[in-house]
């Protein structure tokens, strides 16, 4: 249980060093996921 209780804290102190919400984290990486598989396809399209 300790072990979940210090990465939730972590998590937290992650959280709390950058002035962001989650909910524009999470679109942040969703947006980047896609630029890289739009690279991808690219790359592989003009192989």
């Amino acid at each position: 249980m300790e072990e979940k209780r210090e990465s939730t804290r972590r998590r937290r102190d992650l959280y709390s060093r950058v002035n962001i919400s989650v909910r524009t984290l999470n679109i942040i990486i969703i947006v980047l996921c896609a630029a890289l598989l739009a690279c991808m396809a690219f790359g592989i399209a003009n192989r």
